[in-house]
């Protein structure tokens, strides 16, 4: 029989408990890769998109952050607005 350690290491699918600053810093990861994942979309699509607003609250332009918002970025085109989730 496997000792618990050994189980751990042969299976990828148990996981390992974590401690309060370690979720702490892996929810920090999480979030500042996702505020760079909004930034890439973002910039990618302005160039495209002139009227392009980054609404998200990961913006970091304050006139364009709208809180309020389920979507991350808005557009016009073609007279109609488009939105936008990351």
């Amino acid at each position: 029989m496997h000792k618990p350690q050994e189980q751990n290491v042969q299976n990828p699918n148990h996981h390992i408990p974590q401690t309060k600053t370690s979720i702490q810093r892996e929810n920090e990861t999480k979030s500042q890769n996702g505020k760079n994942a909004e930034r890439i979309v973002r910039n990618k699509l302005k160039k495209i998109y002139a009227s392009l607003r980054w609404t998200s609250e990961n913006s970091d332009i304050p006139d364009e952050r709208n809180n309020s918002t389920i979507y991350d970025m808005e557009y016009l085109h073609d007279e109609n607005k488009v939105f936008v989730r990351s």
